[in-house]
């Protein structure tokens, strides 16, 4: 049987439903697994870097000039990788480093190596250069002001940070959001009151009526069971009864725990005695009734 225009609307809104619900609750875990690995970024990157004195395995930095466009553009992040070994540096790898350069010094940068040289010492130097730059950096980067080789670039995911370091970011970022729960949660509300008070006025007037129906048909069910098994409802009632019966005993007798001994053995002791008496007994109160009654012809 094909479905009702109405039956197809309620199933393509509860897909709808699912799907939204499906894509908000997707959205909830990445921003959790997100915010997990920064809290583990940063304080794996502190505690690594005051042990050691070594920079973190990992970093991300957020790229804030165009040095490096095309091929790396403003606002993208970037994933570095700690260099232990520095022969493998290779030219065309992208590092990130402290400059030394009297213009930007201890600035961090991040360009691409042109051009490797090895000292005398046997430690190597590296020649850098941005890819928009027209020219090689002024100051050769050594080793020990390496930070890490670009891995990985995320476009354009540096705006958020960009947008957060502003008023107008947090405001649209963090407290909107906030509010726009606090409101949806609040309407909720104001919905199952809502709900629940057009019930009651439909359902209020005839309230009473459907309890009415409700405690009507139970008795009606009851009656047609004493109908269909009348004995079973007659030894019910007698059980019923007896144990009433009993009830009732137990209430009108007291327990035998409760009887006062001593008064028990005086009423026995007092129906044991009899009144000591000369007199003779007397079953009329008086001689002028024995006298009626040996002579009834005077009666």
């Amino acid at each position: 049987m094909p479905e009702s225009p109405k039956d197809e609307t309620k199933s393509l809104k509860k897909s709808l439903e699912y799907v939204a619900k499906l894509i908000s609750t997707a959205f909830i875990v990445i921003l959790l697994l997100i915010g997990a690995f920064l809290i583990y970024y940063f304080i794996s990157a502190k505690i690594v870097s005051k042990k050691t004195g070594l920079p973190p395995k990992l970093s991300l930095y957020t790229i804030v000039s165009g040095s490096m466009a095309p091929a790396i553009n403003r606002s993208d992040i970037i994933v570095n990788v700690r260099i232990d070994d520095f022969t493998t540096l290779k030219i065309g790898d992208v590092i990130t480093y402290k400059s030394q350069s009297s213009l930007i010094e201890n600035m961090t940068i991040t360009h691409r190596i042109i051009d490797v040289k090895i000292k005398n010492d046997g430690s190597r130097e590296f020649i850098t250069k941005g890819d928009y730059n027209l020219s090689a950096d002024s100051s050769p980067v050594q080793q020990r002001d390496i930070l890490g080789k670009t891995i990985l670039k995320i476009p354009k995911l540096g705006q958020i940070q960009f947008l957060l370091a502003t008023k107008l970011g947090w405001l649209l970022i963090v407290l909107l959001p906030a509010l726009g729960i606090i409101i949806y949660d609040i309407l909720k509300v104001f919905k199952v009151l809502g709900v629940t008070g057009k019930a009651e006025k439909i359902t209020g007037k005839d309230i009473t009526q459907v309890v009415e129906k409700e405690e009507n048909k139970k008795i009606i069910e009851t009656l047609e069971k004493i109908k269909k098994n009348p004995q079973l409802f007659a030894r019910n009632h007698t059980e019923v009864r007896n144990n009433e019966v009993i009830q009732e005993e137990k209430n009108i007798t007291p327990p035998i725990q409760n009887i006062d001994e001593s008064k028990v053995n005086e009423t026995s002791v007092n129906n044991n005695e009899q009144p000591e008496s000369n007199e003779p007994l007397k079953i009329f109160p008086n001689d002028e009734d024995n006298n009626n009654f040996d002579n009834p012809n005077e009666l």
